[in-house]
């Protein structure tokens, strides 16, 4: 009997509770290379649902989702996503891979950023948007995709992306971390405003006290320089 027992455990184990997967992934999702991953997916099976989380390159959570499929393209349940500082992003519900009922987004301060609704992968209801200090914006109701298209544009660098790579190898390496060999990797965020102004410049991942305050002073030149042209996608 307790070898039976023993035997039965084992197998049990083995069916529903598989070694997890660990691969690097795109902004699409895809395999690929270190070199030009985005993520990182850590993948595990249990009673045949891959429960699923993508990480940041600096090991930040980004994604948690349960995927019904062998090749991650259904998604079901609650989705969760994350900003880089590990904050919530967004979340809500998705049924065979389709967005449906309300899914919310919200700042890095935590606030609510908009609400909107979905039936089978479409926009419809009420959407509702608000500033980051809690100031309802704006509400449509009746919403559908072509009408939300029509208001959410991303924001575009005076010149386009190649401008705007240009602009960034003028980042100096400070003379004093460059002297004593120290380097690091600094991930950095900021908010465009309705005029295409940046605010709330933030570190998440520092790099020394030198490459940081170089990152954010150059930034900072740029985006009061300068105004990307379209960032309608929080205010009307």
């Amino acid at each position: 009997m307790r070898i039976f027992l023993a035997f039965l455990l084992l197998f049990t184990f083995s069916v529903f509770a598989q070694k997890p997967r660990k691969y690097f992934i795109n902004h699409k999702g895809e395999k690929t290379t270190k070199e030009n991953a985005k993520y990182y997916r850590v993948v595990e099976k249990k009673n045949k649902i891959r429960h699923v989380k993508d990480y940041y390159l600096n090991g930040s959570i980004q994604m948690i989702a349960q995927f019904a499929d062998r090749k991650l393209k259904k998604q079901n349940d609650t989705v969760k996503y994350y900003h880089l500082s590990g904050n919530l992003s967004c979340i809500g519900l998705c049924l065979n891979g389709k967005k449906q009922g309300l899914w919310k987004w919200y700042y890095l301060n935590g606030k609510i950023s908009k609400t909107g609704n979905y039936y089978q992968n479409k926009a419809t209801g009420t959407w509702q948007w608000w500033n980051m200090d809690g100031n309802l914006l704006n509400t449509i109701n009746n919403a559908d995709d072509l009408l939300l298209s029509q208001y959410s544009h991303p924001p575009v660098f005076p010149g386009g992306e190649s401008e705007f790579f240009k602009f960034l190898k003028g980042i100096k390496y400070p003379d004093k971390a460059k002297n004593q060999g120290l380097f690091g990797i600094v991930y950095t965020c900021f908010y465009l405003n309705e005029k295409g102004i940046a605010e709330d410049f933030d570190i998440i991942s520092h790099g020394t006290s030198e490459i940081d305050s170089s990152i954010i002073n150059r930034l900072k030149e740029m985006l009061s320089r300068r105004r990307c042209s379209i960032m309608l996608l929080h205010v009307f």
